[in-house]
Protein backbone atom coordinates (compact mmCIF):
# COMPACT_ATOMS: atom_id res chain seq x y z
CA UNK A 1 0.00 0.00 0.00
CA UNK A 2 2.64 2.49 1.28
CA UNK A 3 5.31 1.22 -1.77
CA UNK A 4 1.90 2.27 -4.30
CA UNK A 5 1.76 5.53 -2.61
CA UNK A 6 5.20 6.59 -3.00
CA UNK A 7 4.82 5.13 -7.13
CA UNK A 8 1.68 7.57 -7.31
CA UNK A 9 3.64 10.81 -5.25
CA UNK A 10 6.71 10.19 -7.53
CA UNK A 11 4.18 9.97 -10.76
CA UNK A 12 2.56 13.21 -9.81
CA UNK A 13 6.11 14.73 -8.64
CA UNK A 14 6.94 14.47 -12.09
CA UNK A 15 3.66 15.67 -14.16
CA UNK A 16 4.33 18.23 -16.06
CA UNK A 17 2.38 21.50 -16.38
CA UNK A 18 1.29 24.04 -18.01
CA UNK A 19 0.65 26.33 -15.95
CA UNK A 20 4.23 27.04 -14.71
CA UNK A 21 5.66 30.36 -15.76
CA UNK A 22 2.55 32.05 -16.09
CA UNK A 23 3.66 34.48 -13.98
CA UNK A 24 6.99 34.87 -16.03
CA UNK A 25 4.86 34.98 -19.18
CA UNK A 26 2.79 37.86 -17.90
CA UNK A 27 5.71 39.89 -16.98
CA UNK A 28 7.26 39.07 -20.69
CA UNK A 29 3.88 41.01 -22.32
CA UNK A 30 4.83 44.26 -20.37
CA UNK A 31 8.86 43.64 -21.22
CA UNK A 32 7.64 42.82 -24.89
CA UNK A 33 5.26 46.16 -24.93
CA UNK A 34 8.07 48.51 -23.54
CA UNK A 35 10.97 47.28 -25.37
CA UNK A 36 8.87 47.45 -28.96
CA UNK A 37 7.54 50.71 -27.56
CA UNK A 38 11.03 51.99 -26.76
CA UNK A 39 12.63 50.63 -30.42
CA UNK A 40 10.17 52.63 -32.12
CA UNK A 41 9.94 55.75 -30.67
CA UNK A 42 9.16 58.44 -33.48
CA UNK A 43 8.47 55.54 -35.91
CA UNK A 44 4.92 56.67 -36.20
CA UNK A 45 4.18 54.21 -39.30
CA UNK A 46 4.99 50.89 -37.16
CA UNK A 47 5.04 51.56 -33.33
CA UNK A 48 1.54 50.30 -33.19
CA UNK A 49 2.01 46.69 -35.08
CA UNK A 50 5.60 46.58 -33.06
CA UNK A 51 4.33 47.35 -29.89
CA UNK A 52 1.48 44.92 -30.02
CA UNK A 53 3.27 42.28 -31.61
CA UNK A 54 6.20 42.74 -28.82
CA UNK A 55 3.83 42.05 -25.90
CA UNK A 56 2.25 39.05 -27.58
CA UNK A 57 5.49 37.06 -28.55
CA UNK A 58 6.91 38.51 -25.10
CA UNK A 59 3.94 36.34 -23.45
CA UNK A 60 4.35 33.54 -25.90
CA UNK A 61 7.97 33.44 -26.46
CA UNK A 62 8.63 33.76 -21.98
CA UNK A 63 6.04 31.02 -22.10
CA UNK A 64 7.38 28.44 -24.32
CA UNK A 65 11.23 28.80 -22.77
CA UNK A 66 10.08 29.19 -18.67
CA UNK A 67 7.41 26.68 -18.72
CA UNK A 68 10.31 23.68 -19.95
CA UNK A 69 12.69 24.62 -17.57
CA UNK A 70 10.88 25.43 -14.45
CA UNK A 71 9.86 21.33 -15.44
CA UNK A 72 13.10 20.25 -17.31
CA UNK A 73 13.21 17.24 -14.99
CA UNK A 74 9.85 15.90 -16.19
CA UNK A 75 11.11 16.41 -19.66
CA UNK A 76 11.11 12.94 -21.33
CA UNK A 77 10.05 10.24 -23.74
CA UNK A 78 6.29 10.96 -22.49
CA UNK A 79 6.62 14.65 -22.55
CA UNK A 80 7.78 15.10 -26.08
CA UNK A 81 5.39 11.73 -27.33
CA UNK A 82 2.31 14.02 -25.79
CA UNK A 83 4.25 17.52 -27.25
CA UNK A 84 4.28 15.86 -30.72
CA UNK A 85 1.01 14.55 -30.92
CA UNK A 86 -0.68 17.34 -29.33
CA UNK A 87 1.10 19.83 -32.46
CA UNK A 88 2.49 21.71 -29.00
CA UNK A 89 6.14 21.12 -30.03
CA UNK A 90 5.93 22.69 -33.17
CA UNK A 91 4.15 25.78 -31.93
CA UNK A 92 7.02 25.57 -29.51
CA UNK A 93 9.50 25.72 -32.34
CA UNK A 94 7.68 28.60 -34.24
CA UNK A 95 7.07 31.00 -31.60
CA UNK A 96 10.45 31.21 -31.09
CA UNK A 97 11.26 31.66 -34.59
CA UNK A 98 8.67 33.75 -35.27
CA UNK A 99 9.90 35.92 -31.77
CA UNK A 100 13.65 36.34 -33.43
CA UNK A 101 12.29 37.11 -37.22
CA UNK A 102 9.18 39.83 -35.52
CA UNK A 103 12.40 41.31 -33.80
CA UNK A 104 14.89 40.93 -36.97
CA UNK A 105 11.68 42.22 -39.04
CA UNK A 106 11.16 45.57 -37.40
CA UNK A 107 14.37 46.51 -37.19
CA UNK A 108 14.58 45.87 -40.79
CA UNK A 109 10.93 48.12 -41.52
CA UNK A 110 12.47 51.05 -39.13
CA UNK A 111 15.60 51.28 -41.19
CA UNK A 112 13.01 50.83 -44.59
CA UNK A 113 10.78 53.88 -43.00
CA UNK A 114 13.49 56.33 -42.63
CA UNK A 115 14.83 55.19 -46.08
CA UNK A 116 11.58 55.57 -47.66
CA UNK A 117 9.11 53.32 -49.88
CA UNK A 118 6.67 53.42 -52.66
CA UNK A 119 3.63 53.92 -50.52
CA UNK A 120 1.37 52.66 -53.77
CA UNK A 121 2.80 49.12 -53.26
CA UNK A 122 -0.20 46.71 -52.71
CA UNK A 123 0.66 43.74 -50.86
CA UNK A 124 4.43 43.48 -49.45
CA UNK A 125 5.36 46.92 -48.30
CA UNK A 126 7.33 47.02 -44.97
CA UNK A 127 5.17 48.05 -43.13
CA UNK A 128 2.08 45.60 -43.99
CA UNK A 129 4.66 43.09 -43.40
CA UNK A 130 4.92 44.20 -39.46
CA UNK A 131 0.91 44.55 -39.22
CA UNK A 132 0.32 40.70 -40.38
CA UNK A 133 2.90 39.53 -38.13
CA UNK A 134 1.33 41.28 -35.33
CA UNK A 135 -1.78 39.78 -35.88
CA UNK A 136 0.17 35.93 -36.36
CA UNK A 137 1.55 37.00 -33.00
CA UNK A 138 -1.42 37.26 -31.21
CA UNK A 139 -2.23 34.23 -32.95
CA UNK A 140 0.64 32.93 -30.89
CA UNK A 141 -0.51 34.37 -27.74
CA UNK A 142 -3.89 33.35 -27.73
CA UNK A 143 -2.71 29.84 -28.49
CA UNK A 144 -0.80 29.76 -25.56
CA UNK A 145 -3.60 30.78 -23.73
CA UNK A 146 -5.92 28.37 -24.35
CA UNK A 147 -3.24 25.83 -24.05
CA UNK A 148 -2.81 26.77 -20.33
CA UNK A 149 -6.37 25.04 -19.10
CA UNK A 150 -6.27 22.50 -21.77
CA UNK A 151 -8.92 24.37 -24.20
CA UNK A 152 -9.56 21.72 -27.15
CA UNK A 153 -12.05 22.71 -29.88
CA UNK A 154 -12.45 22.36 -33.77
CA UNK A 155 -11.98 25.99 -34.19
CA UNK A 156 -8.73 26.10 -32.11
CA UNK A 157 -7.04 23.21 -34.20
CA UNK A 158 -8.10 24.73 -37.41
CA UNK A 159 -6.61 28.04 -36.04
CA UNK A 160 -3.39 25.98 -34.65
CA UNK A 161 -3.18 24.32 -38.46
CA UNK A 162 -3.34 28.21 -40.53
CA UNK A 163 -1.15 29.66 -38.44
CA UNK A 164 0.93 26.53 -38.73
CA UNK A 165 0.42 26.29 -43.08
CA UNK A 166 1.23 30.03 -43.26
CA UNK A 167 3.71 31.32 -40.59
CA UNK A 168 6.89 29.50 -42.36
CA UNK A 169 6.11 30.98 -45.64
CA UNK A 170 4.71 34.18 -44.63
CA UNK A 171 8.27 34.86 -42.91
CA UNK A 172 10.64 33.58 -45.83
CA UNK A 173 8.86 35.67 -48.49
CA UNK A 174 9.10 38.93 -45.87
CA UNK A 175 12.74 38.15 -45.56
CA UNK A 176 13.22 37.87 -48.88
CA UNK A 177 11.15 41.45 -49.54
CA UNK A 178 12.83 42.84 -46.35
CA UNK A 179 16.38 41.57 -47.01
CA UNK A 180 16.95 41.74 -51.06
CA UNK A 181 14.03 43.68 -51.97
CA UNK A 182 12.43 41.20 -54.11
CA UNK A 183 8.40 40.66 -54.00
CA UNK A 184 7.09 37.16 -54.29
CA UNK A 185 5.05 35.85 -57.07
CA UNK A 186 1.93 36.69 -57.63
CA UNK A 187 0.48 33.47 -56.57
CA UNK A 188 2.21 32.73 -53.17
CA UNK A 189 1.34 36.41 -52.32
CA UNK A 190 -2.48 35.93 -53.34
CA UNK A 191 -2.35 32.29 -50.98
CA UNK A 192 -0.74 34.13 -48.34
CA UNK A 193 -3.64 36.95 -48.26
CA UNK A 194 -6.19 34.80 -48.48
CA UNK A 195 -5.08 32.58 -45.62
CA UNK A 196 -4.04 35.57 -43.34
CA UNK A 197 -7.46 36.84 -43.92
CA UNK A 198 -9.03 33.34 -42.93
CA UNK A 199 -6.68 33.32 -40.09
CA UNK A 200 -7.97 36.88 -38.85
CA UNK A 201 -11.66 36.28 -39.22
CA UNK A 202 -11.21 32.37 -37.46
CA UNK A 203 -8.55 34.21 -34.39
CA UNK A 204 -11.76 36.79 -33.61
CA UNK A 205 -14.33 34.03 -33.40
CA UNK A 206 -11.94 31.93 -31.26
CA UNK A 207 -12.05 35.00 -29.44
CA UNK A 208 -15.78 35.01 -28.99
CA UNK A 209 -15.78 31.30 -28.58
CA UNK A 210 -13.75 30.64 -25.77
CA UNK A 211 -13.52 33.81 -23.70
CA UNK A 212 -15.79 36.23 -21.57
CA UNK A 213 -17.57 38.30 -24.49
CA UNK A 214 -15.53 41.76 -23.30
CA UNK A 215 -12.69 39.63 -24.48
CA UNK A 216 -13.72 39.11 -27.70
CA UNK A 217 -15.21 42.72 -28.08
CA UNK A 218 -11.67 44.00 -27.08
CA UNK A 219 -9.66 41.57 -28.95
CA UNK A 220 -11.44 42.28 -31.92
CA UNK A 221 -10.90 46.09 -31.78
CA UNK A 222 -7.56 46.02 -30.93
CA UNK A 223 -6.89 43.77 -34.17
CA UNK A 224 -8.72 46.10 -36.68
CA UNK A 225 -7.08 48.91 -35.23
CA UNK A 226 -3.77 47.41 -36.17
CA UNK A 227 -5.00 46.31 -39.45
CA UNK A 228 -5.85 49.79 -40.04
CA UNK A 229 -2.61 51.51 -38.82
CA UNK A 230 -1.17 51.12 -42.63
CA UNK A 231 -3.25 53.13 -43.93
CA UNK A 232 -2.32 55.52 -41.61
CA UNK A 233 0.77 55.58 -42.68
CA UNK A 234 0.11 56.10 -46.22
CA UNK A 235 -1.43 59.13 -45.29
CA UNK A 236 2.00 59.93 -43.36
CA UNK A 237 4.29 58.80 -45.90
CA UNK A 238 2.31 60.88 -48.49
CA UNK A 239 2.61 64.13 -45.73
CA UNK A 240 6.36 63.94 -46.11
CA UNK A 241 6.31 63.04 -49.59
CA UNK A 242 7.03 59.31 -49.53
CA UNK A 243 4.73 58.86 -52.46
CA UNK A 244 6.31 61.59 -54.62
Amino acid sequence: MFRLDEQVSEAMRHMFSYSAGVPYALAGIGVGIFAGWWATRGEFGIRTSVTVGGGALGFAAVYVVVNLLLQVDSVGREFLLQEISSGRLPLRLMTLIAAYRFIANSRLVAKSLRIGWDVAEWGWRPDRILTRSAVHASVFATLWVLVIPGRRSLEIAALNFLLAFIVDDFLLMASYRLEKEVNPARWPSLQAAILNTAMTILLCFVLFQEFPIWVGVAGTVLIIFVLSRSVMTVIFARSLGGGE
